[in-house]
């Protein structure tokens, strides 16, 4: 009888504990947004002329939600910027239904290219980028770059 009583009361105090286990194991998840563009461009404040190819915007830490790291091609080596954001308040509006790339055109060059000023995912805010710090060693720059007669596309894939 008192092997039951235990049993019952170990019982319960898993059913009461349960809740508390499960919300402690989890957490914000790191956000990762995949995009191939298919033209030269700059990220916003950067002064940087990246190659067109895939790019990884990969959140560094759950503590700093706001801070992106920039891949180039993979994860393999050490990200080739840090991006800087605050989030868009979409609270008073419908959340995006797909991830987006905010592009803007810089036209103070002499070929005007796309400016990757922020991004969207479905159901969250949007970020904006507020500054960028290249590691211009790492980045392949895209030295001779024209007016891209094709319309720039940014196919984006979004992993948590």
């Amino acid at each position: 009888m008192k092997a039951i009583k235990n049993i019952a009361l170990a019982g319960i105090a898993l059913m009461l504990m349960a809740p508390f286990m499960t919300a402690s194991a989890q957490g914000p998840v790191i956000k990762r947004i995949e995009f191939t563009i298919n033209a030269p461009f700059e990220m916003k404040d950067s002064n940087v002329v990246l190659a067109p190819g895939k790019y990884i915007l990969l959140q560094t830490f759950q503590q700093h939600p706001n801070v992106f790291y920039l891949y180039q091609n993979d994860l393999m080596h050490r990200p080739i910027a840090t991006v800087k954001t605050v989030r868009m308040d979409y609270s008073h509006r419908n959340y995006p239904h797909k991830t987006r790339m905010l592009l803007d055109m810089n036209e103070e060059t002499l070929t005007a290219l796309p400016v990757i000023k922020g991004w969207n995912i479905p159901g969250y805010d949007g970020w904006e980028i507020i500054s960028t710090v290249m590691d211009r060693n790492r980045a392949s720059i895209a030295r001779n770059y024209s007016r891209h007669s094709r319309p720039v596309q940014a196919t984006i894939i979004f992993w948590q």
